[in-house]
């Protein structure tokens, strides 16, 4: 089972544990969209369920909350794990049937399939932590499904009904997502049938039917309104304001930055088959792909008006900017494959795809990235004697369960108050046992927490060194700036951000 690379996963699964645990309904956090927080909680109780009855023979209908980051509800958080990742392949799945109907080619779904997956963020997403985008994503998938396939603005049904519903689960899931409404009024008003008056109240409904749809998935956004309505207020003002390592000038700035990140994503030749892919629009008349490109430049523009640059809320664009790219690459090869040396013509052109990709990205399709816990891992079973004593840092969050021939202590390096060492690490400290400690960091968007991170480095010191395993910093690949690879303080929740940087020493000394 992967390691957690984000502590939002803590939101998710670690919420929806104590949820049940209490046997109450309320998700922990209300500035989060609750159903991605209940459906994890469906999940677990099924996993619990297997695991209670099939596995272990002592049932426990109780979750273990003292074991984030690492897991030792296996079963049931593997369940959730699974779960999403079924999520993450539908997505692409989904696209790929919108494009063989928009191309009228398998051979062009096939392409939106390849070129979503080669989307760092994506895979990102899909493959490292228990997230909100990708469920997000779904349902933005879900709604262009529904409405390239089947949205008819003569049926009340499949006009207003299901697209309230399935707009209402959108934001249920990231509340900015219920701008995907806009291909259904875009819908409306290219429809020369229906008249101005009859747009308007169509739309409204569809409005009123998703944010009933909201409530019933998220109840405790009517229940503590007040609480739900502060908690956005809020945290609308650490969009305006900007985090520090994440601010940027809203407007213009912004959305220059967000098109030049989704350009360097794939590189210059996925940017021309994207304008190719717009082309195909215009020559093919396709209202559906247009309707798909406005909304990207809606939500894209949306968040432009804030101070932040956070590239994981633009998920849903990336995977659609992958299949305008894929409808481009397909009108191209029509063209291609008329041409006597089409051969020649496909080699010079995948080569040349190749090369424009981010340097960053062909280092990572061509090399393995090794994950510093698992390196730990192995390295005490290879290096270190059977039977010492060793003790190891519980922010870690390193699994242990495999480690039974070895002495191991787990200890906590933090105090209660997540901002300075605990003193307890000074009773254990000696020359002659193995020591196993991250370096500690912090979030930038909280920057008096360096000084406490620093505080803390500085009050441990390694006396003989063994090894040092250089992490890299977690979130989507170059966009997230920590002050670095490490585990970070002052959070309630222990989050090693990506692969920690870890230190293993015989040997430890402390001063407070």
């Amino acid at each position: 089972m992967p390691y957690p690379q984000h502590v939002d996963e803590h939101h998710v699964i670690v919420n929806a544990m104590i949820m049940l645990n209490s046997d109450n309904y309320y998700p922990g956090i209300l500035c989060y969209p609750s159903f991605p927080i209940y459906m994890t909680a469906a999940i677990l109780k099924i996993g619990k369920f297997i695991d209670n009855v099939f596995i272990k023979s002592e049932p426990n209908s109780k979750f273990d909350l003292q074991k984030y980051p690492f897991y030792k509800e296996y079963i049931p958080v593997i369940f959730v794990k699974f779960f999403f990742c079924i999520i993450a392949l539908f997505i692409p799945i989904t696209l790929s049937i919108v494009t063989t109907r928009l191309c009228k080619s398998v051979f062009a779904g096939c392409l939106t399939f390849f070129f979503i997956c080669m989307s760092e963020l994506f895979s990102y997403h899909s493959s490292h932590y228990v997230n909100i985008d990708l469920v997000a994503t779904l349902f933005v998938s879900i709604n262009i499904f529904f409405f390239v396939f089947f949205f008819n603005p003569n049926s009340f049904y499949k006009s207003v009904l299901i697209p309230g519903i399935l707009t209402g689960f959108a934001i249920a899931s990231k509340y900015p997502l219920g701008l995907i409404s806009i291909i259904y009024l875009l819908g409306f008003i290219f429809d020369k049938d229906i008249k101005m008056f009859h747009v308007l109240i169509k739309f409204t409904s569809i409005i009123s039917i998703s944010i009933i749809t909201t409530v019933i998935l998220c109840p405790y956004i009517f229940i503590f309104f007040d609480t739900w309505l502060n908690d956005i207020i809020q945290q609308g003002k650490i969009y305006s304001n900007g985090w520090p390592g994440y601010t940027v000038e809203s407007g213009t700035t912004n959305f220059t930055l967000q098109v030049k990140q989704i350009y360097n994503q794939y590189g210059f030749m996925f940017f021309t088959f994207f304008l190719i892919g717009i082309l195909f629009f215009l020559v093919k008349k396709s209202l559906n792909g247009f309707f798909i490109l406005f909304f990207c430049l809606i939500f894209i523009s949306y968040f432009s008006t804030y101070s932040v640059n956070l590239v994981r809320n633009l998920l849903s664009v990336y995977i659609l900017y992958a299949l305008i790219s894929s409808v481009g690459f397909f009108y191209l090869t029509t063209h291609i494959n008329k041409h006597k040396h089409r051969i020649l013509i496909y080699s010079a052109l995948a080569l040349v795809t190749f090369l424009s990709l981010p340097q960053k990205k062909i280092e990572r399709l061509i090399s393995l990235e090794y994950e510093t816990r698992n390196v730990l891992y192995e390295y005490i079973k290879s290096f270190l004697p059977k039977g010492g004593k060793i003790y190891i840092s519980k922010e870690i969050g390193l699994n242990i369960n495999k480690l039974d021939d070895y002495n191991v202590s787990e200890i906590n390096f933090l105090n209660e108050d997540k901002k300075t060492l605990n003193p307890s690490i000074a009773k254990i400290a000696n020359s002659k046992d193995i020591f196993v400690y991250p370096i500690f960091c912090t979030d930038m968007r909280w920057p008096d927490g360096i000084h406490f991170a620093n505080s803390i480095n500085q009050s441990i010191n390694g006396l003989k060194s063994l090894l040092h395993i250089q992490g890299r910093v977690g979130g989507s690949y170059s966009y997230i700036h920590l002050s670095r690879p490490g585990v970070q303080v002052n959070s309630s929740a222990t989050s090693p951000w990506g692969n920690p940087s870890i230190i293993v020493t015989k040997g430890l000394e402390t001063s407070f």
